[in-house]
């Protein structure tokens, strides 16, 4: 027979993690200028917390819409999705800001992404 302990009911294997804390970045889409096969767009990303701390932003654009290039963050694409992060793991400091911008191709008149989150809370 076994000797060990009962699982207790409801409870999953292993530690919990840590709690989480509030999460103090917002993110504001602004379109810019645009035109026939492109357009620039931007994001204001703001820390709303009391200590410096990077971010993570991930976009997702419609069929046809890419990014030629980027400033002040580094980028990766999959398929449609953004990933967007920090220079260099640079934070922004406690009630700073950073804007991000972007120059897009399209081929369709979509200049607004299909979603955008900052560290996992939707975009303003």
């Amino acid at each position: 027979g076994s000797t060990g302990a009962p699982a207790t009911p409801g409870s999953p294997g292993g530690q919990a993690p840590p709690p989480v804390p509030p999460d103090t970045f917002t993110a504001r889409y602004q379109l810019g200028s645009a035109w026939s096969g492109g357009y620039v767009a931007s994001v204001l990303i703001a820390n709303g917390g009391t200590v410096a701390a990077t971010w993570s932003l991930e976009i997702r654009l419609p069929t046809g819409v890419s990014v030629v290039t980027m400033w002040n963050a580094t980028y990766t694409t999959s398929g449609g999705a953004v990933s967007v992060r920090p220079e260099q793991g640079r934070s922004v400091a406690a009630g700073g800001t950073i804007t991000v911008g972007y120059l897009a191709s399209r081929t369709d008149q979509s200049t607004a992404p299909l979603s955008c989150t900052i560290n996992g809370h939707v975009c303003q």
